[in-house]
């Protein structure tokens, strides 16, 4: 981020990432300026978040009203609270409603391809209409577990926020009674959990819903900001098999 001042307005040039900001009403005629690659947007008094890659420029209001020009062709329009728009080469500037979650994790497997980092292995599983993929858990014949596990190593899987809720579907076979959810947080250095999903339907795709606020170990309980690196999904005693689709954590949407 970069500081900018030319004349009376005041303004913060973006290149890329994210940014939430609460602007106090400006004077008039004095608006403050957010600038990106791709946008600019003229600020009287708002609450906002601007999400900015190389090829678009994300604006969300969440309360007042801000203006968004677009570079290329200085098309601009009105985006009012609780509404958001884009500015991107050959997208349509329209304000649409802000959705009321936003997503933290999402994971389809469509493309195929299954990272080094997880246990399992993205295959076509069983068939379902409009999947191609889905990640197929691994036995573990010692603990006679099998497990599907989504990791990041360097940074996080995803940042948990209050009201968080994983999604997800699956699909066992055999004597399988019982699937467990973990996961790994990293900011307080333990594995959480204590969720068990039963009973489970044999040979039939199952969607099941996970509230996070309650995983714990001993005395510990996730918090707002903490960061989860890695989430596991495993069955108990049974035949081994386990294929997981579309895993998905969404928030609440909140302020900045």
């Amino acid at each position: 981020f970069v500081g900018l001042q030319a004349g009376d307005a005041k303004g913060l040039l973006v290149k890329q990432g994210a940014i939430g900001a609460d602007v106090a009403r400006q004077p008039a005629g004095k608006p403050m300026i957010f600038s990106t690659p791709l946008a600019e947007a003229q600020v009287l008094g708002t609450s906002l978040r601007l999400i900015v890659d190389p090829r678009s420029t994300q604006l969300e209001v969440i309360e007042g009203k801000v203006r968004l020009t677009r570079s290329q062709d200085k098309k601009t329009t009105e985006v009012s609270g609780g509404s958001y728009a884009v500015a991107a080469t050959g997208v349509d500037m329209k304000a649409k409603p802000l959705p009321k979650f936003i997503p933290l994790l999402s994971c389809a497997f469509e493309d195929g391809k299954t990272s080094p980092d997880w246990v399992g292995k993205v295959v076509p599983g069983p068939v379902r209409a409009g999947n191609r993929g889905s990640l197929e858990g691994r036995h573990d014949p010692v603990n006679r577990v099998t497990r599907a596990n989504l990791a990041e190593p360097v940074t996080e899987l995803f940042l948990f926020r209050d009201g968080a809720v994983l999604t997800f579907d699956y699909w066992v076979d055999g004597d399988t009674t019982i699937l467990s959810v973990y996961l790994w947080n990293r900011t307080q250095g333990a594995s959480m959990g204590r969720c068990e999903i039963t009973p489970l339907p044999n040979k039939k795709w199952t969607r099941a819903t996970v509230p996070l606020a309650d995983f714990w170990d001993l005395s510990k309980k996730i918090q707002d900001g903490d960061r989860v690196g890695n989430l596991t999904i495993q069955t108990n005693v049974g035949s081994g098999v386990l294929f997981v689709d579309n895993v998905e954590v969404v928030a609440p949407r909140r302020k900045p």
